[in-house]
């Protein structure tokens, strides 16, 4: 399947400089997609009703933004105020769900991205 090739250090170092330079590249592609759909679903699904499903719109907007607002009390500001900012349980796992849905349509159906970033030798 795969052989090994004996490599000088000078080659050694520049594999090592590729896979750091990959590495780097993906965790900011990452960082910025992660970024982006945070805004996208924040502004879209959370700050109106979307249809019939309304519970984003008024767990966040309606309860949440009640007491933080854009101004001095963005923090908290009383003790009491902390049970007002948790999700439910089952929010994080569906945020992760839908947030990786184009990642599973490109392993499903071959699209958007390289399957995988690597070296290897012939």
């Amino acid at each position: 399947m795969f052989k090994l090739v004996e490599i000088d250090q000078d080659e050694e170092k520049k594999v090592m400089q590729h896979i750091a330079f990959v590495v780097f590249i993906t965790l900011m592609a990452g960082i910025m997609y992660a970024s982006v759909f945070e805004w996208l679903f924040h502004r879209y699904v959370m700050h109106r009703p979307l249809g019939t499903f309304r519970y984003p719109f008024e767990a966040h907007t309606l309860m949440h933004h009640r007491v933080f607002k854009a101004d001095h009390t963005y923090h908290v500001q009383h003790e009491e105020d902390k049970k007002k900012i948790p999700m439910a349980w089952w929010n994080g796992p569906v945020l992760i769900i839908v947030g990786t849905v184009p990642f599973r349509v490109k392993e499903t159906f071959g699209l958007l991205i390289p399957r995988y970033c690597g070296l290897y030798t012939s």
